[in-house]
């Protein structure tokens, strides 16, 4: 890993991909929950699809309209914005740092469970999250070290891009730009820009041109747009007895639970590293540490405080992810101060480790163990869409369900359960499948029940986890 660092490293992590890819599409052709809303929600472009920004329902409607609607599409797209994720980060440190440092602190994100794991195996919104943290990261990194109008673009750019992917990504900016306040101009700085204040207001401008339509549908859909704030708070007792702590001790447990395989990695790789020579890390290096590591710890200051405004008691690791970006890369670079050679080997060679593990442990527990993805819905999509022809009928139910069908086909004239959907068309059939024996009551006041069929979906590893499926049809008004 000395000369050809920046080489290895996007041919290894695309390596890595292509075979979490060609894993994927082995372990079956079911889907997971968020998988399903895109098979539904993302056929076409709108400016919102409800609680979620629009950002990667736009990408993969753009990925389905060349490969169809398929879950070959769902992974190629999942796993090619990951392997833009790491090289994004690369791209941004190379800044600063030599490529064997840059190379190391990017295999430090391995060690985030929510990158390695979740991400790779259910998430998606959040996926389009960490790439333009990502992104954003490397345009601020461009910034700093050249101040031009191009930089000040971009950094709009990718500022109203990541406030599309989801609304927790606004944790970074403002925790990038208090850290920057707080530190010495950046070394080696060059270029002549337009300055911060008029350089600020085109970023500005920019970002607010991207975001205007979607905010405009978010206003005009308050109740879709605002589904998800209910996560925020919980029903147990406030930790302590204080009204506000919870939300102070939840952002501490989520920070830990994000840092929680790195810290003893990177400790272990300084440790190794002080029983070799002594070495002068490069000022770029240790600058652009500082300043990722004082990121961390502002955001997560303003997510406690804004915890403790909202009066809210709920933080999911995953929403610290524009942090963990940072802070993992930050950690790492830390750890290379105490001899780059050396910690280097410890960090990459557990995160091989970690990599690897992943790969296997999606393949045992997927592949050879039942689960959604080996459920077999060919035989419930061959007969729904059989009824949806014959009685001119929109197909409907769970977003789970319907997902799954159209991952064995689109050709179903499927239509999202509302609020999420629209209202079913009056007069028209609607043929809805329910988990079970089915249920009685009418999808709209006034339908008439016509018939119902009740069918099983096999799993192909377990025979004796087959699901009846009710298929019923009604008549609406």
């Amino acid at each position: 890993m000395r000369g050809n660092a920046g080489l290895w490293l996007p041919w290894g992590l695309g390596a890595y991909f292509l075979a979490q890819t060609i894993v994927r599409l082995w372990v079956g052709s079911g889907v997971q929950l968020d998988e399903a809303e895109l098979l539904v929600m993302a056929r076409d472009f709108r400016w919102g699809y409800g609680p979620q920004e629009p950002l990667y329902n736009w990408l993969q409607a753009g990925v389905f309209s060349l490969l169809g609607v398929n879950v070959a599409a769902l992974v190629v797209t999942k796993n090619a914005c990951l392997w833009l994720f790491y090289m994004l980060v690369f791209l941004g440190l190379r800044r600063f740092c030599d490529a064997r440092r840059a190379s190391v602190a990017v295999l430090s994100l391995l060690f985030v469970p929510t990158i390695v794991w979740e991400a790779q195996r259910t998430l998606s919104h959040s996926v389009a999250l960490m790439v333009m943290s990502a992104a954003f990261l490397w345009a601020v990194c461009g910034l700093l070290r050249r101040d031009n109008w191009r930089g000040w673009l971009l950094l709009g750019l990718t500022a109203g891009l990541g406030g599309l992917s989801k609304t927790n990504f606004w944790i970074l900016p403002p925790a990038l730009a208090l850290a920057l306040w707080s530190l010495p101009p950046a070394p080696g700085r060059t270029g002549q820009g337009p300055g911060a204040l008029r350089g600020g207001l085109l970023a500005a401008l920019v970002a607010v041109a991207i975001l205007i339509g979607p905010l405009l549908w978010d206003m005009a859909h308050p109740d879709l747009a605002l589904m998800s704030v209910g996560k925020l708070y919980r029903d147990e007792a406030p930790v302590l007895g204080g009204r506000y702590l919870g939300g102070v001790f939840e952002v501490i447990e989520a920070a830990v639970l994000t840092f929680v395989l790195l810290l003893p990695v990177v400790l272990a790789a300084r440790w190794f590293a002080r029983r070799g020579a002594p070495e002068v890390p490069p000022p770029g290096a240790v600058w652009i540490r500082h300043l990722l590591l004082r990121s961390l710890f502002v955001g997560l200051g303003l997510l406690a405080v804004a915890m403790t405004i909202a009066g809210a008691a709920r933080v999911s690791p995953r929403w610290l992810l524009p942090l963990a970006v940072p802070g993992a890369a930050g950690l790492a670079l830390w750890a290379l101060e105490a001899g780059a050679v050396r910690a280097g080997r410890v960090i990459t060679s557990a995160a091989v480790v970690v990599a690897l593990t992943v790969l296997i442990g999606i393949a045992v527990v997927f592949g050879t163990r039942p689960s959604r993805l080996s459920d077999d819905y060919t035989a419930l999509h061959d007969r729904v869409r059989e009824l949806a022809a014959e009685n001119g009928a929109q197909v409907t139910g769970a977003i789970r369900d319907l997902g799954a069908l159209l991952a064995v086909g689109p050709d179903l004239p499927v239509a999202a359960e509302p609020p999420l959907g629209t209202a079913y068309p009056p007069g028209r059939p609607l043929l809805r499948v329910t988990p079970g024996q089915g249920d009685d009551t009418p999808p709209a006041q006034g339908a008439d029940l016509r018939g119902r069929e009740i069918l099983p979906v096999p799993n192909r590893i377990d025979p004796d986890r087959a699901q009846d499926f009710a298929v019923e049809i009604w008549d609406l008004p």
